[in-house]
């Protein structure tokens, strides 16, 4: 199945950097990101290149969660989970793997971020990957939300498969400084996840830091 990119996998797990896993079976979705891996410079846990790789087929696994997780064990950093959209996170795969394999050895590639990045929230509520800037603004770490904004002013824009912004996961976990240091980076009060919520409803959801948000909205 060329879709799932055994094309261009090795057939032993040890000389791969990672075993690809395609969230969803779309071969016009997949093929492009998978030529895109194996082709170029992609940043992530196996340096900066492009990404070695085996898949279930190429291993000749039979379809076993023991077997496959056994093979991400036995590459270079693990498992790589390409494009995963909101509902995969909902779907049994998804338990599977946050029961079965740990936390370090799953990665994940996004084509609008163009990198590989550890699953930073992988766990039983199997939450939609957050950048490391989001990650940072739900936690309330204003230095690291500071360093990450310095070092790439696109940072501040990131979102997730849901639309939501590291500003409004400051704003609904009432972290004022973050919230304040994001509004300084120019992050969009009025971005909009995909249900409509904005980061005022977020400060207000959480009735600490309303009011800054609101001035930022006027421009004040």
């Amino acid at each position: 199945m060329e879709d799932r990119g055994d094309l261009f996998a090795k057939d032993t797990a040890r000389h791969a950097d990672y075993i690809l896993s395609c969230a969803a079976a779309d071969a016009g979705a997949n093929d492009p990101l998978i030529r895109r891996l194996c082709s170029l410079p992609v940043n992530g846990a196996h340096g900066d290149g492009p990404i070695t790789f085996c898949t279930e087929s190429s291993l000749g696994l039979g379809g076993d969660f023991d077997e496959y997780f056994e093979a991400a064990s036995e590459t270079k950093h693990g498992m790589l989970i390409v494009n995963p959209s909101q509902n995969y996170y909902r779907e049994a795969v998804c338990v599977q793997h946050s029961g079965k394999i740990p936390r370090n050895l799953i990665h994940i590639y996004h084509s609008r971020q163009g990198r590989v990045v550890p699953q930073v929230d992988w766990g039983s509520e199997c939450k939609p990957f957050e950048s490391a800037v989001m990650d940072a603004a739900r936690n309330g770490n204003a230095a690291e939300v500071v360093a990450l904004c310095n070092a790439d002013s696109n940072a501040v824009h990131s979102k997730d498969d849901a639309g939501t912004t590291a500003l409004i996961l400051a704003a609904r976990n009432g972290h004022a400084e973050v919230v304040r240091i994001l509004i300084a980076a120019r992050a969009d009060v009025l971005c909009q996840v995909n249900s409509g919520y904005t980061a005022i409803h977020a400060a207000a959801q959480g009735c600490r830091i309303s009011e800054g948000v609101c001035r930022a909205e006027r421009g004040h």
